[in-house]
């Protein structure tokens, strides 16, 4: 589990963090934040929990991954959720992927692309221009956007690009 506050900037007055719902598992797991008004439309957090590796980590949640692309015939996720929200959110699963196996110095030199699919949102969306067509996944329609070539998000890492896809439900 991250709570992932690269966005924060100069913010001191917030509140954030995932927290285990019982000592006993590592599930269920849960989110509380409260951010202040200033520069609203940045994102200023992405809480997450983490299935296999990320670019950023040496370790593996599982020894199945990471793995080729081409070997993985079906990829399935199950999550239960109960939210109350207020603002500009989004839940989505975000999908890495690098050139090579394994953490790279820096790690975002090895990410070609990144994959979103975003399973709710509220006030937050992706530049228009983007947008590509709906398309239909098991059965639900998705609003499928791209960006090829796009900057990284944070400051530190304007050096490195990546091909950006997202599925809006």
């Amino acid at each position: 589990m991250c709570n992932c506050i690269w966005g924060k900037g100069n913010l001191t007055d917030y509140n954030h963090f995932i927290y285990k719902v019982s000592k006993n598992t590592d599930f269920p797991v849960g989110w509380k934040w409260a951010w202040p008004r200033a520069n609203a439309d940045q994102v200023k957090a992405y809480p997450s929990i983490s299935f296999g590796r990320n670019p950023w980590s040496d370790r593996s949640t599982i020894p199945q991954l990471p793995r080729r692309i081409d070997q993985i015939r079906e990829l399935t996720a199950t999550y239960d959720i109960t939210h109350c929200v207020t603002g500009k959110y989004n839940l989505s699963f975000d999908l890495w992927i690098t050139e090579t196996e394994g953490k790279t110095n820096p790690p975002e030199a090895n990410i070609v692309r990144e994959v979103m699919i975003w399973q709710d949102h509220k006030g937050q969306g992706t530049p228009h221009n983007w947008f590509v067509r709906k398309v239909t996944i098991d059965g639900e329609v998705y609003k499928f956007y791209k960006s090829i070539g796009m900057p990284m998000a944070m400051e530190s890492q304007k050096d490195y690009k990546r091909d950006y896809f997202a599925f809006l439900k």
